[in-house]
């Protein structure tokens, strides 16, 4: 056998071995997600205008109460069963205050609450010790240049690595379209900016978000009519945005 022979042997073998041989722990088809599970949610997290996240493993509701905006926190357990459900403080949440969105983030150990306020859209914020506690709820600026109201309504809000982003669906001349912002969400509120971020000029509801580290992507939904603001057509394409910062 020729040395260059044995060295392709050499280099086939292994690979021959990789497929044929299984993997440890690993001898079926379904690979590492090996099993689901569907439970039906508590009632601390279902009801009017009820938004969730997950903070360091805990699930977090907000949701429209008797008396106002509640929040609850529970762990999230391998089997889909929710233990030590609590109330979280709800102190400076106003009791008109409607919740629609929440978002969480770990490395400005902050959770966000948005919704509308007086027919404006409104962003406030808590900060959250690792076991999801949080102390008094503060209001955050209101966006730059968003109309006046009832002319303007919060549609998403996501927290990824220390900054927060709200998306607004806003009335402008001529028409709807969709306002996004970023701002680091850690700062003290005297400081604390919405910086625009720029979005596709079509305006559409009912899609996904998609943040990287310097494109912004809507994908799906529907189309908005921009002289009434309703839905219409679907929106089967991808559109993307790209920023910095």
């Amino acid at each position: 056998m020729s040395s260059r022979f044995a060295q392709l042997i050499g280099m086939i073998l292994p690979a021959v071995l990789l497929i044929l041989v299984p993997t440890p722990g690993r001898s079926d088809a379904t690979g590492a997600l090996d099993f689901a599970w569907e439970k039906e949610l508590p009632a601390e997290y279902v009801g009017p205008n009820a938004a969730l996240t997950v903070y360091n493993l805990r699930l977090v509701g907000v949701r429209t109460g008797a008396g106002g905006p509640e929040v609850h926190r529970a762990i999230i357990r391998r089997d889909g069963r929710l233990s030590e459900i609590s109330p979280l403080s709800n102190e400076g949440l106003p009791a008109e205050f409607v919740p629609s969105a929440i978002a969480a983030s770990e490395g400005t150990g902050s959770i966000f609450i948005g919704g509308e306020l007086e027919g404006a859209p409104a962003v406030f914020r808590a900060e959250a010790s690792s076991s999801a506690e949080v102390g008094t709820w503060e209001q955050l600026p209101a966006f730059p240049g968003e109309p006046d109201p009832p002319h303007s309504r919060l549609l998403y809000l996501q927290a990824r690595s220390t900054y927060v982003y709200a998306f607004t669906e806003r009335t402008v001349p001529g028409g709807f379209a969709n306002g996004g912002w970023a701002a680091h969400g850690g700062v003290p509120r005297d400081n604390f900016e919405w910086h625009p971020i720029p979005v596709p000029e079509r305006p559409r509801t009912g899609h996904a978000i998609l943040m990287t580290a310097d494109h912004l992507i809507l994908a799906g939904g529907q189309y908005v009519d921009p002289d009434t603001g309703q839905a219409t057509d679907p929106a089967p394409r991808c559109a993307a945005s790209g920023y910095e910062g």
